[in-house]
């Protein structure tokens, strides 16, 4: 238990005083990859988690999430913890990559506890990734939702690897 007060007392005292890399002033969502996200959750039961990945583009002052991912059928998913099907997830993104060149720039998943913020768990995940050269993340994008079958709450994360910081999610109609 002492990792997971560790990481706590972490994310709770990270200050976003010169970050080591910029920090987006908003993530924007496209209505498809909004659309997908709740479609995800209307289909998996409110007391386990869900998710998947994001596909897009970051571009330094922009972040733009153009496609979510379900969590494919070999996902697992339980009251406290989300992993998603790697096979599906990569299929996914390198059909959108074909697409419009989106790339993977993060993750979504569900909190049935009703917290948006992410818990230990999850930012050793994100520390994960940022910490693995092959994936060449500078900073990695988390949308955390929660709903109750009815309504639908949901929070954007930028992380970098000493900094975690909510930022606005903006529905993006792409018209």
């Amino acid at each position: 238990m002492a990792a997971d007060s560790e990481a706590e007392t972490e994310l709770r005292y990270m200050q976003p005083v010169e970050p080591p890399i910029p920090l987006s002033p908003a993530v924007t969502i496209s209505v498809q990859a909004f659309e997908a996200i709740r479609e995800e959750l209307q289909t998996e039961s409110p007391e386990l988690e869900t998710g998947g990945i994001l596909l897009g583009h970051d571009e330094g002052a922009v972040i733009s999430v153009l496609h979510a991912g379900a969590g494919g059928p070999h996902a697992v998913r339980q009251t406290r913890h989300f992993l998603r099907d790697l096979a599906f997830s990569q299929l996914l993104a390198l059909d959108k990559w074909y697409l419009d060149s989106s790339e993977w720039i993060g993750e979504w998943h569900s909190h049935p506890s009703g917290e948006l913020i992410p818990s230990p768990t999850d930012f050793r995940s994100y520390l994960t990734h940022l910490a693995d050269e092959e994936l060449r993340f500078s900073r990695f994008i988390s949308i955390i939702v929660c709903t109750d079958g009815e309504s639908f709450r949901a929070a954007a994360w930028v992380v970098a690897s000493t900094v975690a910081i909510e930022v606005p999610l903006v529905l993006h109609n792409e018209e």
